[in-house]
């Protein structure tokens, strides 16, 4: 590590820059977008059914409390008691109407630390593929993904973003705080605030419109270029080096797109056209089939860190049988590395470590 302790210190000085004009006019944007948001939400049937209910509630609660008088629905409002209102940030009103069984009763998929159904953007996402959802809660679940994703930007790197100090040059700049190894795996990690958690492109429309938003911020002073550079697909290549994976070392060796090729082990019988020992008809099912290699993504990823069938159907929303068939053709072309894995863990078991 210590060859690169100059070039992290040297980040640190120079900072990440930012156009504040261009911050104030994003903050200002999705905070217009999240209060249309939040109207958007209520004025669903799910959300309208849900607080009805739970104006039905406090009025009974009310009326038990009291000798004479009785409340109804003319009174709603009249009290902080009776003031019924739906809070996208509560969580306790999330799982209570996505999950309980008097209303939704979506399937539990995910619990938080404490235990409690989680209704983070992950879980939002995989319960979008579940059967039991319907259109008219599918349309509740994107508007209420679509504002978790702003309200994280908005609490945590808008804020960061204007308070970024201004340098001599009239520009403004970031300055986070980089520690090499600072990640469990190794890598380097940042914090106050954390450069290194500014949100992807992603795959999503969504997610990849606010990740725009968010980095149309971050710009060179004027005089300069703002680039960038990364490792090709790095954690493949090094598997592929590691196990010595014939399927993964190909990709390398032959010039085959790797996700061209699991979606074809996948989905093979969907692409009769497809030849499946030419590099060029393999690779142009990027093209083709392009939702297909799109899909091949998520299933890769939870199989290639441990993940089963039931993980694809949870995550991917895969039936019983689509996911046993892909977890199978996964194991049957990954096998030389999956086994290299396998045999490593086992030798943990005895040495108590393993060597990286």
């Amino acid at each position: 590590f210590k060859p690169a302790v100059v070039d992290v210190i040297q980040m640190q000085l120079t900072g990440l820059p930012v156009n504040m004009d261009r911050v104030i006019e994003v903050d200002a944007q999705l905070n217009a977008e999240s209060v249309r948001l939040v109207r958007r939400m209520k004025n669903t049937r799910t959300v309208r059914g849900f607080v009805t209910i739970l104006e039905d509630e406090a009025l009974e609660k009310k009326n038990e409390e009291l000798k004479t008088k009785v409340v109804t629905r003319d009174d709603l409002g009249s009290t902080k008691a009776l003031t019924i209102t739906f809070n996208p940030n509560s969580a306790n009103q999330l799982q209570r109407l996505l999950f309980s069984e008097e209303f939704l009763g979506l399937p539990v998929l995910d619990l938080t630390d404490s235990g409690f159904p989680s209704t983070g953007a992950d879980t939002l996402e995989k319960l979008l593929k579940q059967p039991k959802v319907t259109d008219e809660v599918k349309e509740f679940i994107e508007i209420l993904m679509e504002y978790k994703a702003s309200a994280i930007i908005i609490s945590t790197f808008l804020p960061a973003f204007l308070k970024a100090y201004q340098g001599p040059d009239g520009w403004h700049y970031l300055f986070g705080n980089f520690k090499l190894g600072g990640a469990l795996s190794g890598r380097l990690s940042s914090q106050n605030p954390n450069l290194q958690n500014i949100p992807s492109s992603g795959s999503s429309p969504r997610k990849y419109r606010l990740a725009q938003l968010i980095k149309s911020c971050v710009s060179a002073p004027v005089g300069w270029i703002f680039c960038g550079l990364d490792f090709d697909s790095l954690e493949d290549r090094i598997s592929a080096l590691t196990t010595k994976d014939p399927e993964k070392l190909k990709v390398y060796t032959d010039g085959f797109d790797g996700h061209c090729l699991r979606a074809y082990s996948y989905f093979g019988e969907q692409m009769s056209d497809i030849d499946p020992s030419s590099v060029d008809s393999i690779n142009s099912i990027a093209k083709k089939y392009k939702p297909l290699r799109q899909e091949s993504k998520a299933p890769t990823f939870a199989l290639t860190y441990q993940g089963t069938y039931h993980t694809l159907m949870n995550n991917c929303g895969f039936s019983k049988e689509m996911a046993q068939a892909i977890e199978t053709a996964y194991r049957t072309m990954y096998k030389a590395s999956i086994d290299w894995v396998m045999g490593n863990l086992q030798q943990a078991t005895q040495d108590g470590h393993i060597t990286v």
